[in-house]
């Protein structure tokens, strides 16, 4: 009978220790699901992850589960909506700031990508103003820009691109450059040029540097100046094929 009494007691242990184990509110809980991604089964993770997101006591455990699931989402199962919801969930909850900054990076990239531009650039503003020592700081504010303006919100575009080059001087080649682009999209030629120039000014970066000098071509084109537009596609570093085709267009407006 001790034998016996002993084995369900060992039994009785293990199921429990393997319960808590299991159970959303276990300080291990995050683990299985990290255990399922582990072994390839997305399913079984994300089930886990929103278990813990759910039950768990603790917001900060909850956040990162969030967090886990959201990417897994994304990744594994390529399900942005799904992705999107889990990171709007964290909003709420505490998170480091650097984790916050590179959630909203990601939630902003998903609402860009389904078309939701000026939600997208208000959430990778936010996420440099969280984090404006951030490695991705710069990179944050141009796609800020860009998503403002492909969401025709010009006038915050303009503005990012002005916030770029005055919080990042290395990167004010990249923000007259983004400017140069709004002023021709809006049909502003002199006003494109003027800043294009001051993009090959600024530029340290020689693709920068390039497109700005196709920039100013495209300009002097428009202004009739097509000598000087092809002089400065021989100065710009560009692949060949693209500087033939341009300067063949060009070419083609003298005759």
């Amino acid at each position: 009978m001790g034998q016996v009494a002993a084995v369900g007691l060992g039994l009785t242990t293990a199921l429990t220790a393997a319960l808590l184990w299991l159970h959303p509110a276990s300080p291990t809980a995050l683990a299985w699901g990290d255990l399922a991604v582990g072994r390839g089964r997305p399913q079984i993770a994300v089930r886990a992850y929103d278990q813990v997101a759910h039950r768990h006591p603790y917001p900060e455990v909850r956040a990162k589960a969030l967090l886990r699931s959201a990417r897994v989402w994304a990744v594994e199962l390529g399900n942005s909506d799904e992705a999107r919801l889990r990171y709007e969930w964290a909003l709420p909850l505490p998170l480091p700031t650097h984790e916050r900054a590179a959630m909203l990076d990601h939630l902003a990239q998903i609402l860009d990508d389904a078309g939701r531009h000026r939600d997208a650039a208000q959430r990778f503003r936010e996420a440099c103003d969280l984090d404006p020592d951030s490695p991705n700081a710069v990179t944050r504010l141009v796609r800020a820009a860009r998503a403002a303006a492909r969401g025709g919100d010009r006038a915050t575009a303009d503005r990012t691109w002005r916030r770029l080059a005055e919080t990042h001087p290395q990167a004010a080649g990249r923000a007259w450059l983004g400017r140069a682009n709004l002023e021709l999209e809006q049909g502003h030629t002199v006003g494109a040029l003027r800043f294009y120039e001051r993009a090959v000014d600024h530029g340290v970066e020689a693709s920068v540097t390039a497109v700005a000098r196709l920039g100013i071509a495209t300009c002097l084109e428009r202004l009739g100046d097509l000598d000087e537009a092809i002089g400065q596609l021989d100065e710009a570093d560009l692949p060949r094929s693209i500087r033939e085709h341009r300067e063949s267009s060009i070419r083609a407006r003298d005759h």
